[in-house]
């Protein structure tokens, strides 16, 4: 039982750590600009929520995995024979 608890809550945490390092990574691709104008110590005129032009294209992939991702997990998926 003890076995069983400390795996799910190593499981959990890694999940939620790769899902936060993941959001980062897909933020920074959307918003490429936010880094430079929140980490460059001399003044700019960027805007840091202007969007990349691959916006479009990671949050309509990221969205896609995520639905099959919880189609798969509930059996959902349906099989083509």
């Amino acid at each position: 039982m003890h076995e069983e608890l400390h795996s799910k809550i190593v499981t959990y945490s890694t999940f939620l750590f790769t899902l936060g390092i993941v959001g980062i990574s897909i933020f920074s691709m959307i918003f490429p600009a936010f880094i430079i104008s929140t980490t460059y110590e001399f003044p700019n005129t960027l805007n840091p929520f202007e969007s990349s032009p691959w916006a479009i294209p990671i949050l309509s992939s990221t969205f896609s995995l995520l639905i099959i991702g919880y189609f798969y997990k509930e059996n959902l998926m349906i099989v083509v024979r």
